[in-house]
């Protein structure tokens, strides 16, 4: 019989086994937690579709991730979607499994390197990225690669593994162009290992021209855009427009934009709030430790990981973008690395004790492991979960199935625009009658160069006029989702972005048919916009759902059923949570306080409650208004179907309110709940915050429980 700590013993000591094990559990972990659809972010649908037909993204035009993920397109899984995202799975995977062997190579300890494998597969930021379409975790896992070939040539002083490490090296200039700021660290690395292979002019000669074969993956850029490719964002007819890209283009003006205060009191803050997120107090003070012992160990060693981690940072602290935390990745691989060294040490000095048993020590190791990697899991799951998050696909598709063929979608954000042309082009939902044409940033582009698509017209219904006036004279990009429709040649419909209400006042489009489409629930609405003086009646249409083709999410189904049968409801902002946010709700974002919310962004906002028998309900509250110098007193008032409830006064930090609904302002079936705010304004008006939304109060949840 095989005793308990035997196990164990055999669980650390079988070596040949734990690179494929730790494979096997990481992946498996992706693809429980893998977004099925779209829905992440514009980018992520961008990268879904693309990949289909070989399309060219934002700069840098990504070659190699377009070519890697034409070939995953064609995996017989799921949707377009949901292999797109299993490639970042995979390649997360891949990721980690080199991160052992680097770990295993520095240390000689397979257990450490398992533990900290899954540790950084489990930290948020990586985690986030490795389930849905994203180009980090193959970014990682060329770093990675590049990492261990060094090692490895250092030391078996096998020149094949230096070219490796080139030919890797050259070759991930075609994925991200980030990958220029390993050169300090890889130059010090040959000078010290062995400077002379690079004097030889052969080898020389070699290293050159894996960088003109990588420079060569660039020509897709061209070759797709002389081939008038289904999406070309990219385009580069001449080398004037290729340099423009490839040195940044439009996001010059973001990178080293901060001042040294905000760099020290606002950039390296938020960086090791993110740092501690990855891995948690244990996981930063086992980090800090190993890099102290690599420093004291193996000086040359630790320059090289130092410079790889002040690298990144030195270009990621600087870059003012909104989405910088992913730039972050390369320096939380090698924060791993740091940990694997730390948790060497202890595991080495546990074994060292002379008074229990080698069992019991290494029982104690895998406890302490064990209670790492919980709670790293548990911590993050939250976060990087995309499981359930299904609502983008089913609202897309149910405006799709509701539009007229040659219409024109007017999208209200990026992100909705990259949706909606993934169903489009990725499923080809409409082929042959919603075909991209072309693609802008600025809805004046277009009126220019198709001047007889021009779409401006007057609003004189109620519903468009009340639409409008909740804009004001401010130029601010439509919110909801419009389709023009229109006689227009078969088969060329035109997409776009960011079109605002300046465009919308300058028109001029007679009767036009305007489909806005709200999900909540089951439900959609259709406007016309008409001819000044046109009698409107009966052309303001609400339709409900008459092909049931929106279904609320499997989540969302089982958060119904649950209220239903124990009397509480808890909307905390998850992709399933969502399912009951009706009107006036932003996206969700992470507090510093390691909890989603979400923002208001009106002076109203609405949810819609199913309830399958009335009663008295309490509502609990986690709120914190949006707050700036000499802002008004913010109150919240609750209405349940058009009922006054109660109002509450709220401080300026999060606090916590709780109605009580009594019995009568209930119905059996879908209730509306709406929060009433005494004022909103907009961040970029008042403050040195560049937010364009309008803010009242955020919400961290929203709860409901029956009292009867």
């Amino acid at each position: 019989m095989i005793k308990g700590n035997n196990i164990i013993i055999l669980l650390f000591m079988n070596k040949k086994h734990l690179p494929l094990l730790l494979f096997i559990i990481t992946f498996i972990i992706y693809s429980y937690t893998l977004m099925p659809g779209t829905g992440y972010s514009g980018d992520c649908a961008k990268f879904q579709f693309s990949s289909r037909v070989l399309g060219v993204t934002h700069t840098p035009g990504y070659p190699m991730y377009s070519l890697i993920s034409h070939i995953f397109h064609w995996i017989p899984i799921g949707t377009v979607a949901m292999r797109i995202n299993l490639m970042s799975a995979f390649f997360a995977s891949v990721t980690v499994l080199l991160l052992f062997f680097i770990i295993k190579r520095i240390t000689g300890n397979s257990a450490a390197a398992f533990v900290t494998g899954m540790l950084f597969a489990v930290s948020r930021t990586f985690w986030s990225q490795a389930v849905v379409a994203e180009v980090y975790t193959l970014n990682s896992a060329l770093i990675a690669a590049v990492i261990l070939s060094l090692l490895k040539w250092d030391g078996e002083k096998d020149a094949r593994y230096f070219f490796l490490a080139c030919f890797i090296y050259a070759m991930s200039f075609a994925h991200h162009l980030t990958m220029i700021l390993l050169v300090p660290a890889i130059l010090y690395f040959i000078i010290t290992t062995d400077y002379r292979i690079v004097l030889k002019p052969a080898n020389l000669a070699l290293c050159a021209g894996f960088f003109v074969l990588a420079a060569l993956q660039y020509s897709y850029v061209f070759l797709r855009t002389y081939s008038n490719a289904s999406y070309v964002e990219m385009w580069a007819y001449n080398l004037k427009d290729f340099m423009w890209w490839i040195t940044g283009g439009q996001f010059k003006e973001k990178m080293f934009s901060l001042t040294l205060g905000e760099l020290l009191f606002d950039s390296v803050p938020f960086y090791i709030i993110h740092l501690k997120n990855q891995f948690h107090f244990v996981g930063m003070v086992a980090g800090l430790a190993g890099a102290c012992i690599l420093i004291r160990d193996r000086l040359r060693l630790s320059v090289f990981f130092l410079l790889l981690f002040f690298g990144n940072l030195l270009f990621t602290l600087n870059y003012g973008i909104g989405d910088i935390f992913v730039f972050f990745i390369p320096s939380f691989l090698v924060f791993a690395v740091f940990i694997g060294i730390g948790l060497d040490s202890l595991y080495k000095k546990i074994l060292s004790l002379q008074t229990v048993t080698k069992g019991m020590r290494i029982s104690a190791f895998a406890v302490l492991s064990v209670i790492l990697l919980v709670a790293g899991f548990s911590g993050n799951y939250h976060v990087a979960n995309q499981r359930g998050n299904t609502w983008s696909d089913e609202f897309t598709g149910f405006m799709l199935d509701n539009v007229k063929d040659n219409s024109i979608i007017l999208a209200p954000t990026y992100a909705w625009g990259q949706n909606f042309l993934y169903k489009l082009i990725g499923e080809k939902k409409r082929k042959g009658n919603n075909i991209l044409v072309h693609w802008y940033w600025h809805t004046s582009a277009i009126l220019k160069s198709y001047p007889e698509y021009a779409l401006n017209g007057s609003m004189d219904v109620p519903e468009a006029e009340k639409f409008r006036n909740s804009f004001g004279d401010r130029d601010k990009t439509v919110r909801s989702p419009f389709v023009f429709g229109r006689e227009v040649p078969k088969g060329k419909s035109l997409y776009f972005h960011g079109l605002s209400m300046r465009d919308i006042k300058k028109a001029n489009i007679n009767s036009r048919k305007v489909v806005s489409i709200n999900r909540c629930g089951y439900k959609a609405n259709l406007y016309m916009i008409v001819k000044k003086g046109e009698d409107v009646t009966g052309k303001v249409l609400t339709l409900k759902d008459p092909a049931g083709s929106l279904k609320p999410s499997g989540r969302m189904s089982k958060m119904t059923k649950k209220f239903h049968r124990k009397g509480t409801l808890e909307i905390n902002f998850s992709p399933a949570s969502r399912g009951f946010l009706k009107d006036g709700w932003s996206r969700t974002e992470l507090s510093e306080g390691d909890f989603l919310f979400s923002w208001a962004d009106s002076t109203e906002s609405t949810l819609a409650i199913p309830m399958e028998e009335p009663g008295e309900y309490s509502l609990a509250l986690k709120v914190k208004p949006f707050a700036y110098d000499n802002s008004p007193v913010q109150s919240i008032k609750l209405y349940v179907n058009n009922r006054y409830v109660d109002e509450a006064v709220l401080s300026c930090e999060w606090n916590r309110h709780e109605f009580f609904i009594p019995p009568e302002c209930w119905k059996t079936g879908w209730n509306t709940v709406r929060f009433k705010y005494n004022y909103m304004a907009s961040p970029v008006e008042i403050t040195d915050d560049n937010d364009l939304r309008d803010l009242s109060v955020a919400f961290a949840y929203i709860r409901f429980d029956r009292q009867d």
